[in-house]
């Protein structure tokens, strides 16, 4: 990609609604978004997988009306799935499910391997950066992405009852960034891809 081309990187027009559980092949770069509009004491489960197998993006409200949504990025020719396995929660056709993709020609890199939390890193090139808590049960944990170092950008506290909780933070290249956590366990995986675009 040139340089004039990186300067134009952009995205293209929504797509969808899409339905859960079934795989898509990504004939762009791209970001899937996916909201559940459940409300009520119901247990929902819902995650992004980019490739199928591999959980980019995973969120469980629980109970008390708490609503999710998650936002993974996906790379031209994988094939991406919005998981939701749980009985009784609603359904794209009722309108508490909605998934979206949007194309976006910012060139996105290969998926690194995991990443331990609470680890200093420096992007090599701008990149995003996905943190995801899953460990789940009856546990206090904090996940908090910061870029550069000392600024949060994305937090959220899964505080009990099986909570999970999901970020997506751009991150540009030559900062320094790191998900910390705390209470948390093993339970927190953090992914980065690259991408070509402008954070400028």
């Amino acid at each position: 990609m040139t340089l004039a081309q990186m300067a134009t990187a952009d995205m293209g027009n929504w797509n969808g609604p899409y339905q859960v559980d079934t795989p898509y092949t990504a004939t762009t770069d791209g970001f899937v978004t996916a909201t559940s509009l459940e409300g009520g004491d119901q247990d929902c489960t819902m995650q992004i997988e980019t490739p199928i197998g591999v959980i980019r993006q995973w969120a469980n409200p629980n109970h008390d009306g708490v609503q999710i949504t998650e936002t993974s990025p996906v790379r031209k020719g994988d094939q991406w799935m919005v998981r939701y396995p749980d009985t009784g929660c609603g359904t794209v056709a009722n309108g508490l499910v909605k998934i979206y993709w949007i194309p976006f020609d910012g060139n996105l890199g290969n998926w690194s391997e995991k990443i331990p939390s609470d680890t200093i890193n420096t992007a090599a090139t701008d990149e995003f950066v996905l943190a995801t808590f899953v460990q789940g049960g009856d546990v206090t944990c904090t996940v908090a992405t910061e870029t550069p170092l000392g600024t949060i950008r994305q937090r959220a506290n899964a505080n009990h009852d099986g909570i999970q909780v999901t970020e997506m933070t751009p991150v540009r290249r030559g900062d320094q960034w790191r998900v910390t956590t705390s209470s948390c366990g093993t339970g927190t995986t953090v992914y980065r891809i690259p991408f070509e675009g402008v954070l400028s």
